[in-house]
């Protein structure tokens, strides 16, 4: 089977002032002993409460599916990190040459231990229980640009917040709706759901 399990996560409303009997031990503790498995990759669902167990064939033969997209990924045919650390290091001394940044904005920003990011996918079961459909993730956790993504987000946060186009969640659009008042009869509010957006969105662009 492409998906082997969904499991979700044993809370029941009075779980804190519930003593444990030896049924439910049981059961989380094979939910624990999974991680033993290495035919297995174990991974929150991309939404929802649900742990999903998936098998690393399907996982891989889906992660292979999104990698050989030409037109999203590049393939390396050695490990770039040191020329993107060397690229990253000569833009932060000339930031700090030109006074957009400080000494110790220098030194926090340039990192240690560099890696480059890691590549994962969270099963979209809200979209489909056979061959379940990931969503790609790279994690930015020790990448050259994680403290700098983390610096460009602190200083530009209060200005987004006050934008009019940015909604933060769904309590904040609820509060639009209600601030918006009387709707006319007939209005037609419209979603639009875009298919691998980040993947897709121009790097040079951004640049």
């Amino acid at each position: 089977m492409s998906f082997l399990a969904v499991i979700f996560l044993y809370a029941p409303p009075d779980f804190a002032n519930e003593q444990i009997n030896h049924g439910q031990m049981a059961d989380i503790q094979e939910y624990s002993n999974l991680k033993e498995y290495s035919d297995i990759v174990i991974k929150k669902a991309d939404k929802g409460s649900a742990v999903v167990v998936w098998g690393l064939d399907e996982y891989r033969k889906e992660a292979y599916r999104q990698l050989k997209d030409d037109d999203v990924y590049e393939k390396f045919l050695d490990n770039p990190i040191n020329k993107v650390v060397a690229l990253i290091d000569e833009k932060l001394h000339n930031y700090a040459r030109e006074g957009k940044i400080t000494q110790a904005n220098l030194k926090y920003l340039k990192g240690e231990n560099l890696n480059l990011g890691r590549f994962y996918l969270l099963p979209k079961i809200h979209k489909s229980l056979v061959d379940v459909p990931g969503r790609p993730v790279v994690s930015n956790c020790g990448t050259p640009t994680e403290r700098i993504s983390e610096f460009v987000d602190y200083h530009i946060n209060p200005i987004v917040k006050v934008l009019p186009t940015v909604l933060s969640d769904t309590s904040d659009f609820l509060r639009r709706l209600d601030e918006l008042g009387h709707i006319p009869e007939g209005a037609i509010f419209g979603t639009i759901d875009l298919v691998g957006l980040y993947p897709h969105t121009s790097q040079r662009r951004l640049g």
